[in-house]
């Protein structure tokens, strides 16, 4: 629908007016899929939030600040994982080596969360329903998921993993 006649008319109703504001938004979501879909900055993002343009439920689930903080740096990717790390230091992506674990995989959130073998396998057997972690998959990596109980733990183990990290860094 083409909205030109709108400029000049005098006889605006609120249905024209809501039609504008759905094409607006229409197209705006349509700049934002795409631009998130392509930065490879935001691989992980998409894989935790998808194609979805709503309000997270780990803002309100996780009701503990240090908890939410945790998750909410994580899921923006403002974190010192390796994945994040090495664009600074102008490492190649397939470098960003984990350097706790021996299976020579990169560091990324999915690595922190749900694989790294040693570093973090004691606080991820207490905060992450092992079925997670028996069987990682990709599909099983929802940080979108509406189950305020396992957000919550989820956001956890973010806390306690990054502490670990941060200890055995020296940081």
């Amino acid at each position: 629908m083409v909205f030109n006649f709108l400029w000049n008319s005098e006889n605006v109703t609120n249905a024209h007016l809501a039609k504008v504001i759905e094409r607006l938004h229409d197209q705006y979501y349509q700049q934002w899929n795409t631009e998130v879909t392509n930065s490879p900055k935001l691989s992980t993002y998409n894989l935790i939030k998808g194609d979805q343009f709503n309000f997270q439920n780990y803002l309100d689930c996780a009701n503990i600040d240090k908890y939410r903080t945790a998750l909410f740096i994580l899921r923006c990717s403002a974190h010192k994982l390796a994945i994040e790390e090495g664009k600074f230091r102008n490492i190649p992506r397939n470098e960003r080596k984990c350097i706790y674990c021996q299976i020579n995989v990169i560091e990324d959130e999915y690595n922190f969360i749900l694989v790294c073998p040693l570093l973090y396998r004691d606080i991820r057997r207490e905060y992450v329903p092992s079925y997670n972690c028996d069987w990682s998959t990709a599909n099983k990596f929802h940080l979108s998921s509406n189950l305020s109980s396992l957000l919550n733990e989820v956001a956890k183990y973010v806390n306690y993993a990054t502490l670990s990290r941060e200890c055995v860094l020296g940081k």
